[in-house]
């Protein structure tokens, strides 16, 4: 019979935002609801004469989402810069988000989302009987891993 798996918790994970080089602390440190979902399409051609169809896999990127509660401004410093560097047209911030999975019994792994990473500011909120939080989307060109 073979050993049971475990799996892990959102707590066995760390997520780690890099902006320009400066790995970021304060808000940015308390990363809740974290989903990475690939942006990709299947094409799907078929020809005259041919049985079966022909199946190409497009990756695009990968888009992000996340939570984050509120300790500091540095989400709205860092929201500000993408703001003005778009009202400028200037370059976006350089984004990069690790996450470094714990794994029981193993290595832990690290996955880097990276290349072009854009980050927007969905929502900013807060009530008296929960944390003040900020919720992000995102998109990027490369997940390595």
């Amino acid at each position: 019979m073979g050993k049971a798996q475990t799996a892990i918790r959102f707590t066995e994970s760390i997520v780690q935002i890099t902006v320009d080089g400066k790995k970021q602390r304060g808000t940015f440190e308390n990363i809740r609801n974290f989903s990475v979902t690939p942006d990709a399409e299947l094409k799907k051609e078929q020809y005259a004469g041919e049985k079966r169809r022909r199946i190409d896999l497009i990756v695009n990127g990968y888009d992000l989402s996340f939570e984050a509660h509120e300790s500091d401004d540095r989400w709205l410093k860092l929201w500000r810069r993408f703001e003005e560097a778009d009202l400028n047209g200037a370059r976006f911030p350089e984004v990069s988000l690790a996450i470094t999975n714990n794994y029981r019994g193993e290595s832990p792994r690290t996955l880097v989302l990276h290349g072009n990473l854009v980050l927007k500011l969905d929502d900013y909120a807060g009530s008296s009987d929960e944390y003040n939080r900020t919720s992000w989307t995102g998109a990027c060109q490369f997940l390595i891993g």
